[in-house]
């Protein structure tokens, strides 16, 4: 019986990227391939035919490669160089920077940054920027080599898919990141739950407890009862000698299982360490807080705790301290008060609840 809470996997910052490529490889692929008929419609030159049929294997290639987790980067690199040859080549034969496609540089690196992060994005963004400073510098010699004239039906074409691209892009990017801000968010959450918890019993561990109470403590209003219990499992160390330690451990777990169906909502229960426990009962008065000791000793003597090796039973000691009227006092204080009663009742042949104010007055049994 396993009740260790499950931590949170983690996962790579490039297998994260990997869903983003694959839509983006798709739809690179299917825009290329529309373009690719659209050339051959219309009579384009062969070399432009030639180059967007090499963009559109290359990006298929690119989406290929996808399926193998450890070449989502390549991958990547490809489509966004399919992209950029597919743009570049109809720049180059179509009048430089009066092409409908020179735009299309912007939308690059845009794509570099969506599948590959931000150094792909600034790397490509530096091939961008080189390219339209080349198509600048080169405008005269580029236009002799222009083979086809942008028409207002291929500038119509280009911005609307450069609209609907950038869109697409920008739209699965804040997607990606919303989903990704929320998987943090729920690990931080996990983290922060596994930090507080015990991991054999899956309550509360030390340090939590003492953090809570401390800030009970200090947001009580005046003359609120304030209870603490100490409970101690009588004779552990001789169900560890004879059964095993994973026995003891499913013994904790059965503790823990009956205390929590008897405490309140509003208590916190937690392990103190080895076999001891403690709760703190806030607006408790030291009779309801002894009731309910009682109650946890008598339920816990009458439990048959099921383990590996049969029912286990055993019994408890319990030592109890009370905040009341007293202003200025210590989680610690109460704590050591509890402990000292919580030894009292090992004295009194154990299987007992002592509190501390009775020990005061000499009582030594309740």
């Amino acid at each position: 019986m396993d009740n260790r809470p499950t931590p949170p996997q983690p996962i790579s910052y490039d297998i994260s990227l990997t869903p983003t490529a694959r839509a983006a490889a798709i739809a690179s692929v299917i825009a290329e391939t529309i373009f690719t008929i659209y050339y051959l419609v219309s009579a384009y030159p062969a070399p432009l035919v030639a180059i967007q049929i090499a963009a559109s294997l290359l990006g298929a290639f690119g989406l290929v490669l996808l399926r193998r987790s450890s070449a989502t980067r390549i991958a990547a690199q490809i489509l966004t160089g399919a992209l950029y040859i597919s743009v570049i080549g109809l720049a180059l034969f179509t009048g430089g920077l009066l092409s409908s496609a020179s735009p299309w540089l912007v939308f690059v690196p845009i794509m570099a940054t969506v599948i590959l992060g931000a150094q792909g994005g600034l790397f490509w963004g530096g091939v961008s920027l080189l390219s339209a400073v080349g198509l600048y510098l080169f405008r005269g010699l580029l236009l002799a080599w222009t083979l086809h004239p942008t028409q207002d039906i291929d500038r119509l074409m280009d911005l609307s898919f450069a609209v609907l691209s950038g869109t697409a892009a920008v739209y699965v990017n804040e997607l990606i990141k919303s989903r990704a801000m929320k998987e943090l968010d729920e690990a931080k959450a996990q983290l922060t739950r596994l930090a507080n918890l015990d991991p054999l019993t899956n309550i509360y561990n030390r340090r939590h407890f003492i953090t809570r109470s401390e800030t009970a403590l200090q947001n009580r209003s005046a003359n609120v009862p304030f209870s603490i219990l100490l409970l101690d499992i009588d004779h552990f160390k001789e169900i560890n000698d004879l059964h095993g330690h994973e026995i003891g451990d499913q013994a904790l777990v059965g503790v823990v299982a009956v205390c929590s169906a008897i405490l309140r909502k509003a208590d916190i229960f937690a392990r103190f360490g080895g076999e001891e426990f403690i709760a703190l009962l806030p607006n408790t008065t030291q009779e309801t807080a002894v009731a309910i000791a009682e109650r946890l000793r008598a339920a816990l003597e009458g439990a048959a705790l099921p383990t590996t090796a049969g029912d286990l039973r055993l019994t408890v000691s319990i030592g109890i301290s009370v905040c009341c009227r007293e202003r200025i006092i210590t989680v610690q204080e109460l704590i050591r008060r509890a402990d000292e009663a919580l030894y009292q009742a090992k004295e009194s042949r154990r299987n007992k609840v002592v509190c501390w104010h009775d020990l005061l007055r000499g009582v030594n049994e309740i």
